[in-house]
């Protein structure tokens, strides 16, 4: 299962050295109107890649929601996360490892075990905030594994997808975590840099329903909050008027020297960075990550830090 963001990171790593088709249609359950920020104190709270033993954990902290991805071929492990996620109130941001998804010219399949999961999520759809379909589609290609400047799958592309999902399941929310979408737009740094993007990203409408922002800024050198939080104000604005989505931010829980030269950040910096990135009105932030294997330090190892990831903590 691809869980480790350095494994495709390159982008990110990229991103942070040099920033500086019908719509998606936007569920009732997401509780905000298209383009308005939330409130800060009604920033949804969740957590990437937490085990199911963990959702007990994350209800006591008034979590509301779970990043994670369950087998195709293995329907008792979607009834095990889905049940467990029911017991501890959280709902999913869910999607199948490997995903169930080829390309053949322009025309997607969803695999036979792919629908069936993704009928299963829509007979639990009580449960479900999103469908996790891909990690960096505008960088990674989904296939090869191969890192792309040119743009890896283009938004056109990313559109057909997400119509294919709903073809199985017609309010299917469709989340990709893209990183910053608008460095690839027309005006963005990344298509400055790499013209050969050229207008895969002109028109980003239809993509997702939930796109993934990150900027990762607690650096081993360096504290990079202050652009970091400019980038990520940029994007919520790009998410939601441009891609008519929302925005959910991957908050930073994780120290990683040989990805990205990153640090777990200490009790006040996680507060800090928690309290102005929901000032920045997201639909959510989901901490990334609650654990993960290759890492030097996750936010799992720290329940002296855990009280400080709500919205308690900006009070």
């Amino acid at each position: 299962m691809l869980r480790n963001r350095s494994e495709t990171g390159m982008l990110a790593c990229l991103l942070s050295l040099l920033a500086g088709c019908a719509p998606a249609s936007l569920s009732s359950a997401l509780g905000n109107a298209q383009g308005a920020a939330v409130p800060p104190g009604q920033v949804e709270t969740g957590a990437h890649w937490a085990d199911i033993a963990d959702f007990p954990t994350l209800q006591r902290l008034s979590y509301q929601f779970v990043i994670t991805m369950v087998s195709p071929s293995h329907p008792e492990e979607w009834a095990m996360t889905f049940d467990a996620a029911a017991a501890a109130s959280l709902k999913l941001i869910v999607g199948v490892y490997p995903p169930p998804y080829s390309l053949q010219g322009e025309e997607w399949t969803i695999s036979d075990a792919g629908k069936r999961f993704l009928r299963y999520a829509a007979s639990r759809a009580a449960l479900v905030k999103g469908i996790y379909v891909y990690n960096e589609p505008y960088w990674v290609n989904p296939f090869t594994k191969a890192n792309d400047p040119c743009g890896a799958v283009s938004a056109e592309r990313l559109r057909r997808l997400r119509s294919a999902i709903r073809l199985v399941w017609s309010e299917a929310q469709v989340f990709h975590d893209i990183g910053q979408p608008a460095a690839w737009a027309p005006g963005g740094f990344l298509l400055r840099e790499h013209p050969c993007i050229g207008d895969k990203y002109a028109d980003p409408s239809g993509v997702a329903d939930l796109v993934g922002l990150w900027f990762y800024p607690i650096e081993l050198a360096r504290d990079r909050r202050t652009e970091a939080l400019a980038v990520l104000k940029r994007e919520i604005a790009y998410v939601r008027a441009r891609m008519h989505a929302e925005p959910i931010l991957a908050g930073q829980a994780f120290g990683c020297r040989t990805c990205d030269l990153t640090r777990m950040p200490t009790a006040r910096e996680l507060r800090k960075w928690n309290c102005a990135t929901r000032a920045l009105g997201p639909q959510a932030v989901s901490w990334y990550p609650w654990r993960q294997e290759g890492y030097d330090d996750y936010l799992s190892n720290h329940p002296e830090l855990w009280s400080l990831t709500g919205p308690a903590a900006c009070h």
